[in-house]
């Protein structure tokens, strides 16, 4: 959210402002508070951004950040991924439902993730791009989805009938995805602006600004969680955790797999539970 700059177009506004819908309640006299960035977006009015409405931005953002609690994983809650693709990048939104006393549901975030899209991911079809920010977002959180129900929530039909693609790509996503229990159900895409918003948040950040909550595609951590094999009782071996990551992460960004390989093997042979399934 801070890493957000000035949108530079009514598109990037428009955007923006929709990412914020769901969480205006949130902040008191919200929609007055608004109101001058919404005129903007008028057919009439040429987009102009003055030091008014980047105040505005900034004091919005500041209230959400503020407002908007990231709450600890309860596995006895039932939980909802919502991921969705854009031309640049992917993001998604795990989210808890939490049952008050009255009856109501609250939806308690559990985590958010983002990234930008690769050259070469930028050229593939929606289809293909809505599919990997799916696979993506349930790599981001494997440890405490695996074994774990959840429905995944996108706006793209398609992803319904994943099983009629024969792509080989799509083929080991699909037999990724094989190992989770989750229900696809698709929605209008106004009702996903959280991960639309991520899935764009790359388009509108300053270059240098870090990725919104998002892990490195290439850290200790990933490594860790590839060759756990996703909750498996039985580890990767150190050649097919090698596989995984590179058919998944250096097919999109420049990786020395040399180095990877070997931090691959630091990885496997610091593994405790190989250590004693060795023994």
């Amino acid at each position: 959210m801070q890493t957000l700059r000035s949108p530079n177009s009514k598109k990037e506004l428009r955007s923006i402002l929709g990412s914020f819908l769901l969480y205006g309640s949130f902040i008191q006299g919200y929609a007055s508070l608004v109101a001058p960035l919404y005129d903007l977006l008028k057919n009439d009015t040429e987009f102009i951004w003055n030091s008014e409405h980047q105040l505005i931005l900034d004091t919005v953002k500041g209230h959400l950040v503020n407002a908007i609690a990231i709450h600890y994983p309860d596995h006895s809650k039932d939980w909802v991924l919502m991921t969705d693709g854009s031309l640049t990048g992917i993001g998604g939104v795990l989210i808890q439902l939490h049952r008050n006393l009255d009856g109501s549901v609250e939806e308690q975030i559990i985590g958010v993730t983002s990234k930008k899209l690769s050259t070469v991911a930028q050229n593939w079809s929606i289809y293909e791009i809505e599919l990997y920010a799916l696979v993506y977002c349930i790599k981001q959180w494997a440890s405490l989805l695996y074994g774990k129900p959840f429905e995944a929530l996108v706006d793209h039909n398609n992803l319904l009938f994943m099983h009629q693609n024969t792509l080989a790509k799509v083929e080991r996503w699909k037999t990724f995805l094989s190992d989770f229990h989750l229900n696809i159900r698709i929605i209008k895409g106004i009702d996903n602006v959280i991960a639309d918003m991520l899935s764009r948040v790359n388009a509108i950040v300053d270059d240098e600004a870090p990725a919104v909550n998002t892990p490195g595609a290439l850290t200790d951590e990933y490594i860790k969680v590839t060759h756990e094999g996703l909750g498996r009782v039985d580890h990767h071996p150190t050649y097919r955790t090698f596989e995984l990551l590179r058919d998944e992460v250096a097919r999109n960004e420049p990786v020395d797999l040399k180095r990877l390989l070997q931090r691959v093997k630091q990885t496997v042979d610091g593994c405790i539970v190989c250590q004693k399934n060795r023994h």
